[in-house]
Formats: structure tokens, sequence, C-alpha cells
């Protein structure tokens, strides 16, 4: 269990340090992956999240009760593979409960309209069907079931299979656009290439691949600002889609170098 006792080792796992330029006992963890950072004031038992981050109630600022480092613990993690702070919810409350006429949740990540919910209190989940309407695909639930009752090993095969691609893409990047910028990235299917070293700002990417390759993708402003010259790659695909369409792809900017 994560008490105030142990809160300091929690927080060097995780990559907080003392924070030398304040005159409190003060630890802070700075987060590149969204130009953010979180302090934990120990002279005054407050945590200190960014600004953009949504804070219903506030007692989950303090060191009243241990959860809160659990909350602590979560959005760090969020933090790191790339959440925005502005998606996140902290005591996101809902009406019904018996305490100020609301009940209080832990931590809710806006955006996610086809994220599973699990709830096994009764009573608040009744609570919260009575509040949200749910349009649900029969198929996607009979998966969504299928996956958590014995997908296991299904998904130990798939993230190796998805390591695969990325690192071929990686490579196959390398070889032909050697002027793209392109990481692996640390969850999910999507890859986000820059490939502003042979396209204009003012290029319709979607448009420009679909007519031109044959290929199907998203550019990244259709996300994100200031993302005009990056594409969005799908690997979750069998090998051979992803080679033939990294072939077209290459095919095209390896003769259109700016």
């Amino acid at each position: 269990m994560i008490t105030k006792d142990n809160l300091r080792e929690l927080l060097l796992s995780l990559g907080f340090v003392k924070d030398t330029t304040n005159i409190n006992d003060v630890m802070t963890r700075r987060f590149s992956e969204n130009d953010t950072q979180i302090s934990v004031d120990f002279s005054t038992n407050q945590i200190i999240y960014p600004k953009e981050i949504k804070i219903e109630r506030a007692t989950t600022l303090n060191f009243s009760d241990n959860e809160n480092f659990v909350v602590l613990e979560c959005v760090c993690r969020l933090l790191k593979i790339g959440y925005h702070p502005s998606n996140i919810v902290l005591e996101p409350k809902t009406p019904g409960g018996r305490e100020d006429g609301n009940y209080y949740g832990h931590i809710l990540i806006t955006g996610n309209d086809g994220a599973n919910i699990i709830i096994p209190n009764e009573e608040i989940r009744k609570c919260w069907l009575k509040w949200h309407n749910f349009d649900e695909n029969p198929l996607s639930l009979a998966g969504a079931m299928g996956a958590y009752q014995g997908g296991y090993d299904w998904l130990m095969e798939l993230r190796t299979y998805l390591d695969a691609n990325f690192e071929f893409v990686r490579s196959y990047l390398a070889e032909h656009l050697p002027e793209v910028v392109f990481r692996i990235p640390d969850a999910t299917y999507l890859g986000w290439v820059d490939i502003g070293a042979y396209v204009d700002k003012e290029e319709d990417l979607p448009l420009l691949f679909a007519e031109k390759a044959g290929v199907l993708l998203e550019g990244g402003n259709m996300f994100v600002q200031n993302s005009d010259t990056y594409i969005r790659l799908n690997v979750a695909c069998p090998r051979s889609v992803l080679e033939e369409g990294m072939r077209r792809i290459c095919g095209l900017l390896g003769n259109a170098v700016k």
C-alpha cells in the first residue's frame, strides 16, 4: 500500500527529483511528452497537478487519503505515455450520490467514446446508466467480452507482431526516406511520421496519397495542431499489406524531394 511514509520512494521510482528552486520540501517530475509537470509538497501535504487537469473535488490534492497517492501514480503514467492533461478529470462527479448529491470517481479520461467502463458497485452502475446513453455495437460488445475472458494469449502474440511491424516501418523509412522523423510509439498500433522534408506544409496529404499512391491514410492536422506535415500510419495489418503500403508511400515521396 502506498502511504505518506513510503511516498518518497514511489516518487523516486516515477522520476521525481527534489526541487532545489523551492524553499519548501518539494519533489517535481517534468513530462517532456506534453511539456508539463507535477509537484508534491511535503511541507504543506499538497499534490500540485498541471492547471489543465480538471479537478472536480479538491480532496484529491492532499495527503488525507492513501487513494490519492494511487491516483497520483496513475496520472503520472498517463502523462508519461502521452495523454494530454486537458483530457484528464480527477474526482469526476455523477449525480445521485448521498454526499452533496453526487457520486465521485477517481480518474476520467475524456475523449474515449469507445472506452470500456467497468463498475462493480451495482448502485453506482445503475446511476451511471441512468445518466449516460450508450449506442452499443453487438459485435464490438461480444468481441470485448471475448477478449477479457480468453484473449491473453492472442494479445501477447499480437503485441509481438505489432512490435515487429513497427520495427519494419522504422528500418524501411531509414533506408528509403532518411529525412523523415519517426519514433516507435510506447503504445497503440498507430505511428506518426513527419514527412516535412518531402512535402509542402500546405499539401493535402490524405488526398495526395489517395490519388498518387493509392494509399488511404490520415494527416496529422486531423487530430492536433502544428502537425501539417505528419501522417498517421496504422500498422495493425498483415505484414504483406504493410510492405505494399510502405513501398507505395516511399515510392511517391522518393521522387518528391523538395
